[in-house]
C-alpha cells in the first residue's frame, strides 16, 4: 500500500501547511509507522487487538473527508 499511502500523507502535509501549520510528510510517515507498530504485539507474534475507528464522509461540495482517532500513546495524539 506503499504508493497510495504516501499520497495521502503528502496530501494532508500540503493541507495543513496551506491551512498555516508546517507538517512534513516525513513527520506524518514516522507518525504512521510508529502507530502501526504500536498495534503489533511482538512478544507473542500475534495481533493485540488494539483498534481504532474512521469515519469517511462526504460533503456538499463534493470533497471527501477521513477521519480517525488514534488508540495510541503518548495520550496527547489518541484524538488528532
Amino acid at each position: 500500500h506503499w504508493p497510495e499511502t504516501a499520497a495521502e500523507l503528502g496530501s494532508i502535509a500540503r493541507q495543513l501547511t496551506s491551512a498555516g501549520h508546517f507538517i512534513s510528510f516525513e513527520y506524518l510517515a514516522g507518525w504512521l509507522y510508529f502507530h502501526e507498530l504500536a498495534h503489533a504485539d511482538f512478544n507473542t507474534g500475534g495481533d493485540s487487538n488494539r483498534e481504532c475507528t474512521g469515519v469517511v464522509a462526504q460533503a456538499d461540495d463534493g470533497s471527501v473527508l477521513q477521519v480517525a482517532n488514534m488508540d495510541q500513546t503518548p495520550v496527547a495524539v489518541r484524538n488528532l
